[in-house]
C-alpha cells in the first residue's frame, strides 16, 4: 500500500503542531497550604478563574475567587492568571501564565506558564490541568 505523499505532510505537519509547551518554577512549596484565593483578571470574559479554582479543588485545596476585596481572612496564597486567546475560526485559548504569591507579603512562591499552538486545541480545563498539576503534583519518592 502507497501512502500519498500529501497525506504524509499534513500527518506531519498536525503531529508538529499538536504539542503542549509547559514551564514550572517552584520557589516554595504551595502543597502545604490549604487556602487559595484566585484574584479575578478584570479582562477575564472566559472565566478561566472558575476553571483554576475547580482544578484546585479537584486537587483538594480550598479555594475561591473574586476582585482582591472579595479575598477571604484565611487565604494563605493568591493566584494571578493571564489567559491569551486567539481565533482560527474559533476562538481558544493558547497560552495560559499563573502566579502563585503570598497572601500577606506578595512574595512569589511559584509560578508556571502553558503554552499551546497548533492545529488541535486543548480544552481550557486541560490547560488549566496541565499548568497546575506540576506545581500541586506531590514530590516523586
Amino acid at each position: 500500500m502507497r501512502i500519498p505523499c500529501t497525506l504524509l505532510l499534513v500527518l506531519a505537519l498536525l503531529a508538529g503542531c499538536s504539542s503542549v509547551d509547559t514551564k514550572t518554577e517552584i520557589i516554595s512549596n504551595v502543597r502545604v497550604l490549604h487556602h487559595f484565593f484566585v484574584r479575578t483578571a478584570s479582562n477575564d470574559s472566559n472565566h478561566v478563574d472558575t476553571l483554576i479554582v475547580q482544578e484546585l479543588q479537584r486537587l483538594g485545596y480550598d479555594a475561591s475567587s473574586g476582585p482582591r476585596t472579595m479575598m477571604p481572612n484565611e487565604a494563605e496564597a493568591v493566584i494571578d492568571y493571564e489567559g491569551q486567546w486567539t481565533w482560527d475560526f474559533r476562538t481558544y485559548l493558547i497560552q495560559l501564565n499563573v502566579t502563585i504569591r503570598d497572601a500577606r507579603t506578595e512574595a512569589k512562591l511559584a509560578g508556571g506558564q502553558v503554552f499551546h499552538p497548533g492545529v488541535t486545541t486543548k480544552t481550557p480545563e486541560e490547560l488549566v490541568h496541565a499548568v497546575l498539576a506540576p506545581i500541586f503534583a506531590p514530590k516523586k519518592k
